[in-house]
């Protein structure tokens, strides 16, 4: 609109021009062409070079215009732009705490399991000494008891496998013998 105001007030100003330009013409006397040509050669060169500025000014505004609407569309892609980049940067901060919690649980975990390690080492090592302080102890009873033991080579034993008897004196039946009696049987090997 403000381009075609622009033309309608130019369209008019050049009638003027050439309505001035008629006044021109009559004012000079028709005997002098000669004269009047240059001055009519000026005004068409004047008017042609106003068309030229004119039509100058068109393509300008035109251009203004164009450039414009490429200038709101290039702010309108900045401003799209810079909502998505404060956006991808929330999600990288977002990823960044998530990936520090993460770490930080990762460690926790690897504290965990060193811990455990340590302390599975740690009960280890006390089984083994435990172990081989109960092994040394069962060596040790094995030798006190194999010291203790004698062992009968070539043991003589009657042929109805009955004990064989002591030989001593019977004595009377007036009590004293009867708590020997009743006395248990030991076999040498268990004395020992």
């Amino acid at each position: 609109m403000v381009i075609q105001d622009h033309r309608s007030k130019e369209k008019k100003e050049k009638k003027k021009e050439t309505g001035q330009g008629s006044v021109v013409e009559s004012s000079v006397p028709t005997n002098t062409k000669t004269k009047s040509t240059p001055l009519l050669r000026t005004l068409e060169s004047m008017e042609v070079e106003q068309l030229k500025s004119s039509s100058n000014i068109d393509h300008l505004q035109l251009t203004i215009t164009r450039l414009k609407e490429q200038l709101e569309l290039s702010k309108r892609e900045n401003t799209g732009l810079l909502e998505r980049e404060r956006q991808l940067q929330l999600k990288a901060k977002s990823l960044q705490s998530c990936l520090k919690n993460e770490k930080e649980e990762v460690q926790k975990l690897q504290n965990i399991i060193a811990s455990r390690a340590s302390q599975y080492n740690h009960e280890m090592k006390r089984k083994e000494r435990e172990f081989n302080k109960l092994k040394e102890r069962l060596n040790q009873l094995d030798k006190k008891e194999k010291k203790q033991a004698i062992d009968v080579l070539n043991n003589i034993g009657r042929a109805d496998g009955k004990r064989s008897l002591w030989k001593a004196e019977k004595t009377e039946a007036n009590g004293e013998a009867q708590p020997l009696l009743r006395m248990p049987k030991f076999s040498v090997s268990s004395l020992c």
